[in-house]
């Protein structure tokens, strides 16, 4: 039996930052594109955007639109935009903010279920 894979995680003040396992993957795709180019490139867009979620997100998570696609009724799930290029999605679940997707805003995401 194939033990269930865990998702990263981190305290970062009230709020529990959850990376899943999709978005450390989309984020892994983001990096080896840019280093097609520039190695350096890549690792430096990765590394700011990293830092934009840790330190920007979680000072204010409803800062940052309704993800239109998944509307709730306590409007959970946002949308954050990196450099203009890039959308972060996550959910805002109590104490909780579980990173499910980033995506250049050049292609069109669907829903994520």
């Amino acid at each position: 039996m194939r033990k269930p894979k865990q998702n990263l995680a981190y305290e970062y003040k009230r709020w529990e930052l959850v990376f899943t396992e999709f978005f450390l993957e989309q984020v892994a795709l983001i990096q080896q594109y840019i280093a097609q180019f520039s190695e350096k490139r890549g690792r430096q867009l990765t590394s700011d955007l990293m830092n934009f979620i840790v330190e920007r997100i979680p000072l204010n998570p409803y800062a940052f639109i309704e993800y239109d696609v998944m509307k709730t009724p306590d409007a959970s799930y946002r949308r954050a935009v990196f450099k203009s290029n890039y959308a972060i999605i996550y959910q805002i679940d109590s104490a909780r903010l579980i990173f499910l997707d980033v995506y250049h805003t050049s292609r069109n995401k669907g829903n994520l279920e």
